[in-house]
């Protein structure tokens, strides 16, 4: 086997998983998330339904794709960061990062967004991603995984990295809305400079 053969199988996957995710995102915003199957989904993106559970276990999967592995590659750049650049220029690293992202698809992770934001139960998916955002934040501050809300000094950290998520979810929906004609990155620079005077110097 040579060695592009797997990179080729991959960029495969990754484009019928984009392919299907399209799709029912554009089913979603015609029909309503409620009112779309998982077999609509799949005929209308031209596979089989067990075809679509090879790349989704669920239809609110379709609208949280790769959210797990970004998860993890925040915690991991905060932690790394945060050792040699301080909390806040890792989170304002981090934060951009993701921006950055959001930015240069914004034609897709507009409406993704725009639809998380409509259901109750992707808010409240949406919700759990929040609060590891915000453990994550937390831990750069404290520089514990499992900071004790009993010692004042972790509960200002808590209370400061929920702030900066509120902010950011905050931007983020003006952006998703376009109220603002500016990037997200811009957007998310000008919050985190106003909230730079809460994190440690």
């Amino acid at each position: 086997m040579s060695t592009i053969e797997p990179t080729l199988r991959d960029l495969r996957r990754r484009r019928a998983r984009s392919e299907i995710a399209a799709t029912a995102i554009a089913l979603f915003q015609e029909h309503g998330y409620d009112a779309t199957t998982v077999d609509q989904i799949a005929t209308a993106a031209l596979v089989s339904p067990r075809t679509f559970y090879n790349y989704f276990s669920s239809k609110d999967d379709v609208l949280f794709d790769e959210v797990d592995a970004g998860l993890d590659a925040f915690r991991a750049q905060v932690a790394a960061d945060a050792a040699t650049a301080g909390p806040f220029e890792a989170v304002r690293r981090a934060c951009v990062a993701v921006a950055d992202h959001l930015d240069a698809h914004a034609e897709s992770e507009r409406p993704r967004l725009a639809l998380i934001a409509s259901v109750a139960t992707l808010r409240a998916r949406d919700h759990r991603t929040d609060q590891a955002l915000v453990d994550a934040i937390e831990a750069a501050l404290t520089g514990h995984d499992d900071a004790d809300p009993a010692v004042p000094e972790h509960r200002r950290a808590r209370a400061v990295a929920a702030a900066t998520i509120a902010g950011l979810n905050e931007a983020t929906s003006w952006w998703t809305d376009g109220d603002v004609d500016r990037t997200l990155a811009a957007l998310v620079e000008e919050l985190l400079d106003t909230l730079r005077p809460l994190y440690p110097q």
